[in-house]
């Protein structure tokens, strides 16, 4: 995964694998979450007010996820529950940028229905 620095310059940054009692947060595999996560987003509640839709197959899940490693100024993890090892949801962080003199960054997290207002985020 690389990063971009605020010169333009790209740095290689290596995704970590972090670990709660809850949770663990490692680097998103394309391949093998893309079934999983596209079973999760099957709820049409997951879209309801995130402006997306429920995707049309496998194929465009695992496209999806796929873009989140390929993107140069992310860093996105799998969230799984430890207990049961199912896929909880995504996270991504995006590099900090300057605007108007303050340090931005942004994240975001999809969470799957089951696991809402349950502790893990």
């Amino acid at each position: 995964m690389t990063l971009r620095e605020s010169e333009g310059t790209a740095r290689t940054v290596p995704i970590k694998t972090l670990s709660s009692d809850c949770v663990t947060l490692r680097p998103i595999d394309s391949e093998s979450d893309a079934q999983e996560w596209y079973a999760a987003m099957q709820e049409p509640e997951m879209h309801l007010w995130t402006g997306n839709r429920i995707p049309r197959d496998v194929e465009e899940v695992r496209e999806l996820l796929a873009g989140y490693n390929a993107h140069p100024d992310i860093m996105a993890w799998c969230i799984r529950d430890r207990q049961s090892d199912r896929m909880v949801g995504t996270y991504w962080l995006a590099h900090p940028f300057e605007s108007e003199e303050k340090r931005i960054s942004v994240d975001a997290q999809r969470i799957a229905k089951p696991f809402w207002r349950t502790g893990r985020t």
